[in-house]
């Protein structure tokens, strides 16, 4: 009986260890610094305003620059703050 549960035992902890040694993709740090894989671009910045919106800056190519109010209980844009829509005119010479 002794023998049967240690076997068993054997059994069970091997077929762990195989299913726990899978092979893992390795990480470098090449893939956190070099790669986007890891990268903060997909998040615009934020501002928290009062608790119930935050303020998002945005750069768009039509509209220009955007200050945006948005809210936090309706998770989408409620109003814009401000609006800059820059031309190469509008620059004093040498800036």
């Amino acid at each position: 009986m002794i023998k049967k549960t240690t076997i068993l035992w054997i059994l069970i902890f091997s077929g762990i260890q195989m299913l726990s040694a899978q092979e893992k993709p390795e990480l470098t740090l090449e893939d956190i610094f070099a790669s986007p894989a890891f990268s903060a671009q997909g998040r615009p910045s934020s501002q928290n305003m009062n608790g119930s919106f935050y303020s998002t800056l945005e750069n768009d190519a039509t509209k220009g620059v955007l200050i945006l109010k948005n809210s936090y209980a309706k998770g989408m844009v409620t109003d814009t703050l401000f609006s800059l829509r820059a031309s190469a005119k509008s620059f004093p010479e040498g800036f």
